[in-house]
């Protein structure tokens, strides 16, 4: 055997086999083909398991927190394996990562949000994004609804999870505000669109929308997408004050185009009204 180089597995089965006595070196040769329990990788190691990982595209989540003095804990579940536990704490925006250890569905689960460290007009903000698919928006702390334990954030065969937490000095106290969207689709076409404002974010949908808005930032930004390709209809979307019946913006999207377009916004109306149409 050369210098410095270990047996493979199949050698070393030998050393053991019936009548055969092992001798000192070749008991040495088996342990140092082990790695005991408080072995700390080399970076190599580290570095050749992390190409492995990603060779075989586990699914794993990202995670940061930043200007945090409270530990805020989740849980990590998959098929077969028992539930991790993940400390998100103060990282100053460094990413972190961890991989799952089972298979899909994965679930990320909320275990213990602290709600308070908090002074006045400060408040905690959660980002929690499903593979670009979905994304969750939230503040929380002081005056604000806290996140409760055993809240699903996601249950998913999802790639890759990405969660954030901050704390955020806003500089006054924050309120909720509801504000009810109703989509109408008048034409054939499938159009779908979106809602935005600060620190909320809404999938792209073809449903009516109950939309909880901070009453510092009470505007939405609206966007619509459809696949116009097959088309020869042009198609206009307006949206009303629905309390008055008043227009307050049309968007257009033009047959022939693959479409997504600005919808502009809106400010301070509780009940919206959404109309698609050919023109």
């Amino acid at each position: 055997m050369e210098n410095n180089k270990l047996p493979t597995r199949e050698e070393l089965k030998t050393y053991f086999e019936t009548d055969k006595v092992p001798t000192q070196n070749q008991f040495a040769a088996v342990i140092d083909a082990l790695k005991h329990k408080d072995d700390i990788p080399t970076n190599r190691e580290v570095a050749i398991l992390a190409n492995s990982l990603a060779s075989i595209n586990n699914t794993y989540i990202n995670y940061n927190g930043y200007n945090l003095d409270r530990k805020f804990l989740i849980s990590l579940g998959s098929k077969g394996e028992k539930e991790e536990i993940v400390n998100v704490e103060n990282y100053n925006g460094s990413q972190q990562k961890k991989y799952f250890l089972g298979s899909a569905p994965y679930t990320v689960k909320v275990i213990d949000f602290p709600n308070d460290g908090l002074a006045e007009g400060e408040y905690y903000y959660l980002t929690f994004a499903v593979d670009q698919k979905t994304v969750v928006n939230k503040l929380f702390g002081n005056n604000l609804p806290v996140i409760p334990a055993d809240f699903e954030l996601a249950n998913s065969d999802a790639k890759w999870f990405s969660l954030q937490i901050n704390r955020q000095y806003i500089g006054r106290t924050i309120n909720i505000i509801k504000t009810n969207i109703k989509f109408i689709n008048n034409t054939g076409e499938n159009i779908q669109y979106k809602a935005d404002g600060s620190y909320i974010f809404y999938q792209y949908t073809a449903k009516d929308l109950d939309v909880n808005l901070y009453d510092v930032w009470d505007y939405l930004n609206f966007y619509y997408k459809a696949d116009l390709r097959k088309s020869n209809k042009n198609v206009q979307c307006s949206i009303y004050n629905a309390e008055n019946n008043s227009l307050l913006t049309t968007s257009y999207m033009y047959a022939g185009q693959n479409s997504e377009t600005w919808g502009n916004q809106t400010y301070g109306i509780r009940n919206l009204r959404i109309e698609c149409n050919y023109f």
